[in-house]
């Protein structure tokens, strides 16, 4: 298992897994939730995303499923490098927008995972949002928000030690 904390004066540091829907959506759409997070939480959290290596893929209309011939973004490389970020991370946050067409079935999994390593979970969704309204969901969730500010209150009481 992974050693994820350290102490930081009165504060753990700790890691968070941010999952979401990528597939039919922009490099953008997916990254503005996770910066925003980034801003609104302390500087003793850090953040891991299954965004990482993407980077080229900023001026693409869509996201696809998988790269082919990229060798960290392939089927199984994809699911390597989250399944290793979901058990090294201290707790996960999953951001469902409205507007989702369809299930995100990588989140699923991801929460799945999640829950099995009794890692705290954060859910993101408001209740129009109706891909993802499913008991699995709200009930692995220990707090289902409606709001990027909100989950990222939580991590700061989380994340901190009096």
């Amino acid at each position: 298992m992974f050693a994820t904390t350290t102490r930081i004066g009165s504060r753990t540091m700790g890691r968070v897994y941010l999952a979401g829907p990528m597939a039919t959506r922009t490099y953008g759409e997916c990254v503005d939730w996770r910066d925003k997070m980034r801003e609104l939480c302390e500087t003793h959290i850090r953040f891991l995303s299954p965004l990482r290596g993407l980077e080229y893929f900023m001026d693409a209309e869509e996201l696809p499923l998988e790269v082919e011939g990229d060798v960290m973004n392939e089927g199984a490389a994809i699911i390597s490098k989250c399944r290793m970020d979901v058990r090294r991370a201290d707790a996960v946050v999953a951001y469902f927008p409205d507007g989702n067409e369809r299930t995100s079935v990588g989140s699923m999994v991801e929460l799945g995972w999640a829950d099995m390593l009794q890692k705290p979970i954060i859910i993101i969704r408001s209740d129009e949002e109706k891909a993802h309204a499913h008991p699995f969901v709200e009930h692995l969730a220990g707090w289902t928000v409606q709001s990027v500010g909100e989950a990222a209150a939580i991590l700061n009481v989380l994340f901190d030690e009096v």
